[in-house]
């Protein structure tokens, strides 16, 4: 009788393991836990924007799933409509980051009403309430979102004369997602966006102290093949340039997942738009990942409005423009 060495032997059962949690990981990647409303109210303290003395409206829409083709199946994406504090023709998209859902998202919405603007908070693919089996990192989020907003002005057009979107985190990778495609919206404005995918899911790692950091990549490309999504065509630092409207990016000072090279070389290329667009970045320090907003509201909603304010202006300027010449 022959007998294997002990070294194969755990050679195999090592290659087992480390395949195995690979596997995990990258599972874990394309099927983030759900925030359930269970978890919203222990977390959050919300499970509804009534929490927060918000009026609003249960919206669903349904999405042909670009994930499915050919077999042209459809999901649906849940969302909530807040309405302005008087009717309003301008609604901004809140799109939430990773293993969050509207729930978590709706932080923005009290400073988005009070400028005057309707809220529509989604919940993303593979999250919260809505379909969906993967979350891709912004890969067919973006198809998601641009069927949505097309429903929403199908249907509710007196409410979308001006349509922006505010993204969180992974969020903000999606609201450039879809910025580089349409033509038609009135702002993009990211909030601690990363500059790549792969990195931020190292950072994720490292935060929550998982093992073999060599495996990450591997996991990554695993998640790719196993979702048919290529997460590099959905990088912000390769989306920012080709957004077509006005960008405001926010990024906080302390960010734990976002390095200080990555902030500053998202700040680089938004530089780099040029004078054409407008394009700003904006920096708060001594805050964490997406808490800027906590730290000075006030502060926080009037960057918000200066943006916005700076774009009315550009746009009466050209309106004004525009008379002159064909008068």
């Amino acid at each position: 009788m022959e007998y294997v060495p002990l070294g194969i032997v755990l050679l195999v059962v090592a290659a087992g393991l480390c395949a195995v949690l690979i596997g995990m990981m990258a599972r874990h990647l394309l099927v983030p836990p759900r925030m359930t409303d269970g978890k919203a109210i222990y977390l959050l303290k919300r499970f509804s924007p009534e929490d927060l003395g918000l009026p609003y409206e249960p919206i669903d829409f349904t999405v042909d799933d670009t994930a499915s083709r050919p077999f042209g199946r459809s999901i649906r994406i849940a969302a909530w409509l807040i309405p302005a504090h008087v009717p309003s023709s301008r609604t901004v998209m809140i799109v939430h980051g990773y293993s969050d859902a509207k729930v978590g998202g709706i932080a923005w919405a009290p400073v988005w009403r009070s400028m005057g603007w309707n809220v529509l908070a989604v919940d993303l693919r593979a999250h919260g309430e809505s379909g969906g089996r993967h979350s891709t990192g912004g890969y067919y989020e973006r198809d998601d979102l641009d069927q949505v907003i097309d429903l929403f002005r199908n249907t509710r057009p007196r409410l979308a004369q001006d349509f922006a979107i505010f993204g969180v985190s992974l969020g903000a990778a999606c609201a450039a997602a879809v910025g580089a495609r349409r033509e038609d919206l009135f702002a993009v404005v990211m909030e601690s966006p990363y500059a790549d995918y792969r990195i931020a899911v190292r950072a994720h790692g490292r935060r929550l102290a998982m093992p073999l950091e060599w495996a990450y990549d591997l996991a990554f490309r695993v998640a790719e093949r196993f979702a048919r999504a290529r997460f590099s065509e959905v990088r912000p630092v390769d989306l920012i340039p080709e957004v077509h409207c006005p960008l405001l990016v926010i990024h906080a000072g302390k960010d734990t997942f976002v390095s200080p090279d990555e902030i500053a070389r998202i700040g680089r290329v938004v530089e780099g738009r040029g004078e054409q667009m407008l394009s700003k970045h904006v920096v708060i320090g001594e805050v964490q990942h997406t808490m800027g907003l906590l730290k000075d509201p006030q502060a926080y909603r009037e960057t918000l409005q200066a943006f916005v304010r700076e774009i009315d202006q550009s746009l009466r300027t050209v309106t004004a423009w525009e008379a002159t010449c064909h008068g």
